[in-house]
């Protein structure tokens, strides 16, 4: 069990590898606008000292400096070097010397315990394969009464279903993983409420975003961690898979692009003081 949870955790470190570097900057940046949203609707206070898990290119970090001011501080970890490298040029290049970026796995987090009043994560946890362990250790360095805030998605966008019958997407989740999808945030409620945590809460949020046409719709895809999905396929399926759904996607283009809803849960939840 632990050889396949260390394949699995490799396996999306290699994909967000190659993402790195166009990941939330072609097509609409939504990744980058649920992170503004995730930052808004969180009781983060000026001068907090923030924990942001699976940074990414800082679509929630950056919001987050923002809002805690000068006085605060805002570290973001994630496993993905090319991505700890590419936010810390932001944060130089944007000089904040109250934020940084490491290299460190969520599940076992090199912190001191009550370290911080907040731990944010921007669509992370579900890809954690040992989710209860990465909750126990945000507990751990969480200071009594501070919190996690999290995004995850909501069921897609009923026009997409088409996808898993392309080959696009897998027809089921990988085993024991939380779901990428769901229609509630009962998985997390419960692994946060085994982790010691209370007052929970969710809040659901639908955005439609436009795709320019086809062919951004395509490189976005590359972008983010349904690469892995494609990397998968042969060269000749692989090329099948884009004709087929670029025959799907022309069934519903408007003027102004291609049109997709996506549906996001804000999860919020609070270590006992």
């Amino acid at each position: 069990m632990e050889n396949q949870q260390q394949a699995r955790k490799a396996a999306t470190v290699g994909v967000f590898s190659r993402a790195a570097e166009t990941y939330d900057r072609v097509g609409p940046r939504y990744f980058s606008y649920f992170g503004q949203r995730l930052v808004e609707l969180s009781p983060l206070v000026t001068g907090a000292k923030v924990l942001d898990l699976a940074t990414g290119g800082g679509a929630v970090l950056f919001p987050a400096v923002d809002k805690v001011g000068p006085a605060g501080q805002v570290l973001g970890i994630d496993l993905v070097e090319e991505m700890v490298a590419r936010t810390s040029a932001e944060i130089a290049t944007r000089q904040l010397p109250n934020a940084s970026a490491q290299v460190m796995d969520a599940e076992q987090l090199d912190l001191g315990e009550g370290s911080f009043e907040a731990v944010l994560c921007g669509f992370g946890l579900f890809f954690f394969p040992q989710l209860a362990k990465a909750l126990t250790e945000i507990y751990r360095v969480l200071k009594p009464g501070g919190f996690l805030a999290a995004t995850s998605w909501g069921i897609p966008d009923e026009r997409w279903n088409w996808m898993s019958e392309v080959g696009m997407r897998p027809q089921s989740g990988g085993s024991g993983r939380p779901p990428s999808h769901a229609t509630n945030n009962q998985w997390l409620e419960t692994g946060l409420e085994q982790a010691g945590f209370i007052n929970y809460r969710v809040i659901q949020e639908e955005k439609e975003f436009i795709f320019a046409d086809e062919d951004e719709w395509w490189a976005t895809e590359w972008s983010h961690g349904a690469r892995g999905c494609l990397e998968r396929l042969e060269p000749e399926t692989l090329e099948r898979v884009k004709s087929a759904a670029y025959q799907r996607l022309a069934q519903f283009k408007q003027p102004n692009g291609i049109p997709h809803l996506y549906r996001a849960f804000y999860s919020f939840a609070r270590k006992p003081q």
